[in-house]
């Protein structure tokens, strides 16, 4: 049975830090630093095309604002914050947890950089077909919290077109999900291209670096038209977003891009996992 789970981390510094304003490489590096020589990092990487992991970036708990002084975020043992870790394979969830569990009051060295883990919290799915919906909705939105791209023909794609949006999620739904819970491709992405539509949008274009490289993504808010929401396609993009909560979208998902906050703009309330 797949299992999807989204578990938060909370950890606090040891000491005073200056981190990066986006800590994507330090995030992943607390992250297998957790997972120290244990046999799921090649678990991790052996598995083709999908990443079956993603991450959000450490941020404090609780939305308090960074201190950013001279372009540095900085921290002191005062702070709670907090990694996001969602896993989408269960043969891989296991393993993760109970790792994670273990190194709770334990100290997670990072290079320079010390981290005591105070606690854990996980919101999990039986299985892939309880992230469908009881309510539908004729516009939802998407808040892209962190910098979002996504691979294009030629280029890097700056834009949530539908498609690429949905398309994104899709393929990795179908690459974990049970058989009974996938969708058919064809036909989901011809009704999205029909069917949704981008009604108004705020972004702006953020660069952030990873890997010695310089990564530019978009963030901010958009909302999209589902134009026949009470057809079986609708449920399933819901249920592609909700989804999405977990395994963010796009590339780089694992340095903790492409983290997403959908909401039910028709009901005014937030989509949940």
């Amino acid at each position: 049975m797949r299992m999807p789970i989204q578990i938060n981390m909370f950890v606090r510094p040891t000491q005073k830090y200056s981190l990066p304003p986006f800590p994507a490489e330090l995030s992943r590096s607390l992250f297998f630093s957790m997972l120290k020589d244990s046999d799921i990092i090649s678990k991790l990487h052996d598995i083709p095309n999908i990443r079956p992991y993603s991450l959000k970036p450490l941020f404090p708990f609780g939305n308090k604002k960074k201190t950013i002084k001279q372009g540095q975020w900085v921290v002191d043992e005062s702070e709670t914050l907090v990694l996001g870790i969602g896993v989408f394979d269960s043969e891989i969830e296991d393993d993760i947890l109970r790792i994670i569990i273990d190194s709770i009051g334990e100290p997670i060295r990072v290079g320079k950089f010390l981290f005591n883990v105070d606690q854990i919290e996980v919101t999990k799915k039986g299985k892939f077909e309880e992230f469908f919906p009881e309510k539908l909705a004729s516009l939802i939105g998407i808040s892209f919290v962190t910098p979002t791209l996504f691979s294009g023909e030629t280029n890097q794609a700056l834009f949530p077109d539908p498609l690429r949006v949905f398309g994104n999620l899709l393929r990795m739904w179908n690459m974990f999900a049970e058989e009974d819970a996938k969708i058919d491709s064809n036909s989901f992405l011809d009704w999205v291209k029909e069917m949704v539509y981008v009604r108004h949008y705020a972004l702006k274009t953020h660069e952030v670096p990873i890997k010695q490289a310089k990564i530019v993504g978009f963030k901010g808010r958009v909302a999209y038209v589902i134009r026949d929401p009470a057809s079986e396609e609708a449920e399933q993009l819901i249920a592609l977003l909700r989804f999405g909560i977990i395994s963010n979208v796009g590339v780089k998902r694992t340095y903790g891009l492409g983290v997403i906050k959908p909401k039910d703009l028709t009901h005014k309330q937030p989509i949940k996992i």
